[in-house]
Formats: C-alpha cells, structure tokens, sequence
C-alpha cells in the first residue's frame, strides 16, 4: 500500500474509440501516454467533488 498515491489510471491498453467509429477496427494503444489516462483522472475527480464539494486537496 501507497500512502502517496490517491488515483491510478491505465496508460497502456486503451481502447481507441476515434478508430472504431472512423474506421471500424478495434484497436488498443500499445505505447503509454498521460493523454488517454488524462480524461479518466480527471472525470473521476469531477464525480468526486460533484457528491462532495469540500473535498480537499
């Protein structure tokens, strides 16, 4: 356990939905990238602070 550590997200893996609706491939990132766990984080954090605004950091 990390007491420094408060979110995690995938790097490597991720579905690729821009070539799935353009194209209509699966495909997965095979590189890793803080671009596509960007969004995760950050949506998390949004629904956190949506059911607890005094939530610090």
């Amino acid at each position: 356990m990390n007491k420094e550590v408060d979110i995690l997200a995938p790097s490597v893996g991720l579905f690729s939905y821009s070539k799935f609706i353009l194209k209509d491939t699966i495909s997965y990132s095979i590189s890793e990238t803080t671009s596509g766990a960007t969004p995760l984080v950050s949506g998390t954090i949004g629904l956190m602070l949506s059911l607890n605004l005094c939530l610090s950091f």
